[in-house]
């Protein structure tokens, strides 16, 4: 266990390390995230796969890391299931956080404003605990 921990550290110490470590952590926590929601759900991988049209063994394949999970099919499999993924970021040195949030009520501001407020500091603090997409749509 140690040596492996010796080569997982000498390994992030470089840049493409850190890329790579960051890469799976995120993969990881996207298979997590479906995991946990089709738990909580009591829906089966074959339902799933069902409700996507895919195959039940892709969903597994999805799930395992076995394929490189995209967005669109994180939002696939999230909607499938009745969620929808909210995006955030955060900055481990200064604990700085960035939440996005999804998009609700679209009809209510067109594309050209939503633009426009996210061209503003995302950096702001949300109002009421919205996301620019909120506080736009509102």
């Amino acid at each position: 266990m140690a040596r492996w921990t010796n080569q997982y550290k000498k390994a992030v110490e470089t840049t493409s390390g850190r890329r790579v470590s960051k890469q799976e952590q995120l993969l990881f926590d996207a298979t997590e995230l479906v995991s946990r929601a089709l738990e909580h759900e009591g829906i089966s991988r074959a339902e799933l796969a069902r409700r996507i049209g895919k195959s039940k063994a892709y969903v597994t394949q999805v799930l395992r890391g076995q394929n490189n999970m995209t967005l669109r099919t994180l939002s696939d499999l999230t909607d499938a299931l009745g969620y929808a993924v909210e995006l955030g970021a955060v900055n481990p040195k200064t604990s700085h956080r960035i939440n996005v949030g999804h998009w609700i009520r679209p009809a209510k501001c067109s594309l050209t404003e939503a633009v426009r407020a996210l061209a503003t500091p995302l950096s702001a603090p949300r109002t009421e605990n919205r996301s620019v997409f909120e506080q736009v749509a509102a």
